[in-house]
């Protein structure tokens, strides 16, 4: 399991990355390239908390807007401490300064850079 503040970083990065439609393609089912898990797991957050979902979207629209981040930032600190399942059975894997996210399934880990 990752540590939450790196699962934080990590959804941020995807999420910023995803332009100012990302929370209405997430929210139809669509996929932030190269951040298939991550999006995964904000389709989750967005299922356990409304706010999530506009919070993220305020974030997108002004990605200058270093308030609404931080409200989102707090907000995921939020959700994740109530729902740890949400960001377990992933890992980061750190070289030379580049984080990697795995998921692991049984037998089958999937590496994501």
């Amino acid at each position: 399991m990752i540590e939450v503040q790196t699962a934080i970083d990590e959804l941020m990065k995807a999420m910023m990355s995803g332009g100012t439609n990302a929370v209405a393609d997430i929210v139809k089912g669509g996929m932030i390239s190269g951040w298939e898990k991550t999006t995964e797991l904000w389709k989750q957050i967005f299922s356990k908390n409304e706010e999530a979902k506009l919070l993220a979207d305020r974030a997108v629209r002004a990605p200058d807007d270093l308030s609404a981040q931080d409200e989102l930032r707090k907000l995921l600190l939020e959700v994740l401490e109530q729902h740890p399942e949400l960001h377990q059975g992933i890992n980061i894997s750190a070289d030379h300064g580049s984080v990697a996210t795995k998921e692991i399934s049984g037998s089958t880990i999937t590496i994501n850079n």
